[in-house]
This record gives C-alpha cells, structure tokens and sequence, in this order.
C-alpha cells in the first residue's frame, strides 16, 4: 500500500476488514477466469479466504498462485491483485481464528466448524498491487495506486 494515501490506506484496511465478502478471480491451468464471491480476513498484511479443498478456485490457485479480489461496490473501488498460497494446517493459527471470528454467527447458524472439516483449504493472498478509486459526487476523480510491493 506504498503508493496509496493515508486516506485510502485507512480506507482500504477499514473495507477489508469489515466487508462480509468480496469477489476472487482466479485463472485455470488452460486460462479461463473464475469469479466467486468469498468470505475474507484481512489482518492487516495477508488477505485469506477459505473453500472446499476440491473448489474450483482450489484447483485454479493449484495451477496458477494468482488471485485478483474486489470489493462488490462499483462507485468506491478496491481492487487487490496478489500471489496466493496455500496455508499449511500447522501455520494456520491466529489467520483461522481471525476468519472464524468474523464469520462465527454464519457458521453457527450453517452448523459449520472449520476445525472439523477435513477438506477445507485456507488462501493466503499476498497483496503485490493495489487499485483504488473512488466515483461517487464527491469525489469525482479517478485516484489509481499501483504495484505497492
């Protein structure tokens, strides 16, 4: 976030923090795109996201370490472009704890328990660019940061 402002900074990390999901592009091994909204946790350097180890997005990150996230809001765009990986199950502590925080009430009420799912699979994105801008009357001019890493 280098090249961001210490507006959009704070912007930014407030978004990603509190948005309940955004959207994850990922790539095929034979270069299809692949959008799904996913439930995200930011801790403020690493961007995660968990699935079903046999998803699609699982296989596409498998193939091709890339992922592209963006916030559903068209007017006030936040867009994160970064090398994502798979975190280990011994390494995933305060990341799973911080994504099971955020989300307990939609577990609880989907009757779901990451600890005890066997097939889950949790992304770690690693931010490499950042685009930001903002459309609203407000603030009618284009504001893009690039390559913060």
């Amino acid at each position: 976030m280098d090249n961001l402002s210490t507006e959009q900074k704070e912007h930014v990390e407030h978004m990603l923090r509190t948005q309940p999901t955004i959207w994850v592009s990922t790539v095929s091994s034979e270069g299809r795109p692949h959008l799904v909204p996913v439930w995200v946790y930011w801790d403020r350097t690493h961007i995660y996201f968990g699935s079903q180890g046999d998803a699609k997005k699982i296989r596409n990150i498998a193939a091709r370490p890339y992922a592209t996230l963006a916030l559903p809001d068209t007017q006030d765009v936040i867009i994160v472009e970064g090398n994502a990986g798979f975190v280990q199950p011994s390494e995933m502590g305060a990341a799973l704890t911080g994504y099971g925080d955020k989300y307990a009430e939609a577990m609880q009420a989907m009757d779901m328990n990451l600890e005890e799912r066997e097939d889950f699979r949790l992304v770690r994105v690693i931010p490499q660019k950042y685009l930001v801008w903002n459309m609203t009357s407000n603030n009618n001019a284009v504001d893009a940061s690039e390559d913060s890493k």
